[in-house]
């Protein structure tokens, strides 16, 4: 097993549904599976997702509360988040996936005292999808931006998720508002997600979980109505693509095997 000397948490968020939060919370829990770690998986969802994956990750609900509630107690509001930050101060290596919105709720719960109870954020990692799409990157980058505001000493990074669009190489307008997005804080860090080609790939996907559709078998997909060599190609190339091309480059996230990769000299 592998050792964690510190607390190490890395946090999926943004504030943008439909970016990838889910598959890169989940391709981080497999490479802290390979890397020989323990790893806690969370989820803060108004209903279970990952949690239907993997029966073992924690879920907690984060509810609307009521006019009623919160005029009753006006620190419901953060109830959900407070036990969250229980776990994220816990000597463990945590991952969690933040649900739409959620970021932005954390921000305002750092605010209100959290991010002290977290050392501002020393020990957190930060991971923000972004895509190409217009508004899925002012939400993604408004997040980076509040959370290096609210948890100063906290890991940035930019996932960079080809969903939609490849992002160019050297793209000096992505460079700028990533520069812009960096704030007081540290510079922000980039990992990039190349889009899947497989041609089943969208229908792989509702097999299980990834360690499970990277060895899929073929009849599952031909029983649906797919043709047999579409489904044969994406096989091989799904199985590389989830290796290479996702879990591979997002184990750049987690801490290395000895010590936190967050430490820093004080």
């Amino acid at each position: 097993m592998a050792d964690l000397s510190s607390s190490a948490h890395i946090v999926v968020g943004s504030d943008k549904g439909g970016v990838g939060k889910d598959l890169v919370a989940e391709a981080v829990y497999q490479a802290a599976l390979l890397r020989g770690f323990d790893p806690k998986l969370v989820e803060v969802e108004s209903a279970r997702r990952l949690g239907l994956l993997y029966p073992q990750a924690v879920s907690i609900p984060l509810d609307v509360p009521t006019a009623d509630a919160v005029y009753a107690n006006p620190d419901v509001i953060f109830a959900a988040l407070d036990r969250l930050g229980e776990l994220w101060r816990e000597k463990s290596l945590t991952i969690t996936s933040l649900g739409a919105n959620v970021a932005s709720a954390v921000v305002a719960w750092g605010s209100a005292q959290g991010a002290a109870l977290l050392d501002q954020g020393a020990a957190m990692t930060f991971a923000v999808p972004l895509t190409m799409n217009r508004h899925a990157m002012s939400a993604g980058l408004t997040n980076l931006f509040d959370l290096g505001t609210t948890f100063p000493a906290a890991r940035r990074v930019a996932i960079l998720n080809d969903l939609h669009a490849a992002f160019l190489e050297q793209d000096r307008f992505l460079a700028g508002r990533l520069e812009e997005a960096r704030g007081d804080g540290m510079p922000i860090e980039s990992i990039r997600l190349s889009r899947c080609s497989a041609p089943a790939w969208g229908y792989a996907q509702n097999l299980g979980t990834l360690a499970e559709i990277a060895v899929f078998d073929p009849q599952q997909l031909i029983a649906l109505g797919l043709p047999e060599g579409p489904v044969l190609r994406s096989k091989a190339l799904i199985a590389t693509w989830i290796a290479d091309a996702l879990v591979a480059p997002l184990a750049a996230l987690l801490p290395s095997e000895g010590k936190a990769k967050r430490a820093r000299a004080k």
